[in-house]
């Protein structure tokens, strides 16, 4: 029998963010598989070397929102140099994973597997970029042309040995200091298409499941393996109840409302045919 791949979790935080990180050590971080999966914060300290302190992972890096391609890029290069890992799923600290619908995902067929693509606005993204004050490079264009549309990352991606030597060796042969773009998610997924590696979409990693945290959702819609966004206390409702015994209860209030449904209805056959 083969052994399962090893896998690295990134989960994109910084210092800000210590409720998310909080809610996500309550919940799902709990239910990794300990074989073969190991998990690490990722922390932007910028000017200091990359350092491992427990389930965090300082880099070398800002720890901005803008700062995220850096973050990532710098992950990915210390992963590279300094870890042992088949594959990698790269998410953030506001996104809630389900490792047992994970398992199942078929990343293993690809050197990169995402949950949906998204469409990029280009002049709106121009807008926004100067808007925080940063200047369009032309660079970015390379970035931008695909198709008009790019993986979305916050929901969680996954990425092969092969896709993440191709991001380092990218990155050494960058002749620029600044990164075309602060979006993580264009500017991986550009240079893995600029390295002919394709992005491959698997629905459960496409997060969006907003039906999930409404009260009336309990155990229904549960072939996804990430959610996101969702707040700290979200995150918590969502692992409780997806727990077996919350689904069993469910189901059986569900089963004693179709009863009562049911026998409404024949009392009202019942009194019409008398």
């Amino acid at each position: 029998m083969d052994s399962p791949p090893r896998i690295i979790v990134g989960i994109l935080s910084c210092q800000k963010t210590g409720d998310r990180k909080r809610a996500v050590e309550a919940t799902w971080l709990r239910d990794l598989p300990q074989r073969n999966v190991v998990a690490y914060f990722l922390v932007g300290r910028p000017g200091q070397p990359a350092e491992l302190a427990g389930n965090t992972l300082y880099l070398d890096s800002p720890d901005t929102y803008l700062g995220l391609s850096e973050k990532v890029i710098a992950f990915l290069e210390y992963a590279h140099a300094h870890l042992d890992y088949d594959y990698i799923f790269k998410c953030d600290d506001d996104t809630y994973v389900d490792f047992v619908e994970l398992s199942e995902v078929p990343y293993r067929d690809s050197d990169y597997t995402v949950g949906q693509f998204v469409a990029l606005n280009l002049p709106r993204y121009r807008k926004w970029l100067l808007e925080k004050g940063l200047e369009w490079n032309p660079k970015q264009d390379e970035f931008m042309q695909m198709a008009g549309r790019f993986p979305f990352g916050g929901e969680g991606y996954f990425v092969s040995r092969r896709a993440v030597e191709a991001v380092v060796a990218w990155h050494r042969s960058l002749s620029i200091d600044v990164l075309p773009s602060p979006s993580e998610d264009i500017v991986i997924a550009g240079i893995l298409k600029s390295s002919g590696i394709e992005a491959r979409v698997v629905p459960a990693l496409a997060g969006q499941r907003a039906d999930v945290v409404r009260p009336w959702s309990i155990a229904r819609d549960r072939a996804f393996a990430t959610i996101h966004p969702v707040s700290p206390f979200e995150m918590r409702m969502i692992h409780w109840r997806r727990r077996w015994w919350v689904g069993c209860v469910y189901v059986s209030v569900q089963g004693l409302r179709f009863v009562r449904r049911n026998l409404i209805r024949w009392l009202r056959n019942v009194r019409r045919s008398g």
